[in-house]
């Protein structure tokens, strides 16, 4: 009776030890797989944000976000070298306008100016202590802005074509998208 009382216990401790060794391969099985998600998942995570820093980058160099957005925003939202050439043009063409490296309206009060923005290269904005007089920059291929026209009554037709400029661009105040073509305004189409 003890011989088989002692094999009672070795079928037993068989089982744990095939229960064990199960474990131990469901175990590593479960690991390996999961492991192998969390790098998919890193991987996918670090590619989106490549691709996010370089698209950034691409928009920081740029100073667009999008080639189609026509908008209007404030002068200190506008790209660093439009807000530069802006600078730089109303010290010439306004000095009275600027003190202290900063645009001011006629009381000598620092003002946020409207620059109506095409992320396509060109921008309109007011020069003069009342933004009197609207003023053309676009954006050259070396990434400089310059300063092309300034009018009071309505840019030329051929400048507008020539810089490929949207006529969204000269509605976002209001009004119909109109140009000069040297006997009066006309509609500007691009």
């Amino acid at each position: 009776m003890g011989e088989h009382s002692n094999q009672r216990g070795s079928g037993v401790v068989a089982f744990l030890l095939v229960l064990v060794i199960v474990g131990v391969i469901g175990f590593t099985g479960w690991y390996v797989w999961h492991s192998k998600q969390a790098t998919d998942s890193t991987v996918q995570q670090t590619n989106a944000a490549a691709q996010s820093t370089a698209a950034d980058a691409k928009k920081a160099e740029t100073g667009m976000k999008d080639a189609s957005v026509v908008e209007l925003r404030k002068y200190s939202t506008s790209p660093a070298e439009l807000q530069a050439a802006i600078l730089n043009y109303t010290k010439s063409a306004a000095p009275d306008c600027v003190m202290d490296g900063k645009i001011v309206d006629a009381d000598k009060k620092v003002y946020d100016q409207d620059v109506q923005y095409s992320g396509s290269g060109s921008a309109i904005t007011g020069i003069g202590c009342d933004g009197s007089s609207a003023t053309l920059f676009v954006k050259r291929t070396a990434g400089q802005w310059e300063m092309v026209e300034k009018t009071q009554l309505g840019f030329s037709c051929d400048t507008l074509k020539t810089n490929k400029v949207p006529a969204k661009l000269l509605t976002l105040q209001g009004g119909d998208a109109q140009c000069s073509d040297g006997s009066g305004l006309t509609a500007y189409k691009d």
